[in-house]
């Protein structure tokens, strides 16, 4: 008497998803590069670059962790929450503006809503 196992059910990615993954991916190395720009400018006050070598760091967590949510690693979700908080914060400490902060924080919260019902996939 063979017990029939079933097969481990295949994740299958949405196009709000891929869309969604690619923007992560796509806005990390976007807001990278002005970071960094905004970083060799010797125009800022002396606390800036500190702040902005920050916003470089956690712009490149961003591209590693849509990476990771890519290959469906279930790290790439809590990299990317916590650059978005990390990021808001020095974001909102730079501009003095929530504006600016909630704005910073919308968007990531819509991806985690896409991904959110696919999370049991992430290993």
């Amino acid at each position: 008497m063979s017990k029939k196992m079933k097969k481990p059910e295949k994740p299958v990615r949405t196009t709000a998803m891929t869309v969604a993954i690619i923007y992560v991916i796509l806005h990390g190395i976007l807001f990278t590069a002005i970071s960094w720009a905004i970083a060799r400018n010797g125009e800022l006050p002396q606390y800036a670059p500190i702040l902005t070598g920050i916003l470089v760091v956690t712009s490149i967590a961003d591209v590693a962790a849509g990476v990771g949510m890519w290959m469906w690693k279930r790290w790439g979700i809590y990299v990317f929450a916590a650059s978005t908080i990390i990021g808001a914060a020095v974001i909102l400490f730079l501009t003095g503006s929530l504006i600016t902060a909630f704005g910073s924080i919308i968007l990531p919260v819509v991806v985690l809503y896409i991904i959110y019902p696919k999370q049991r996939f992430f290993k």
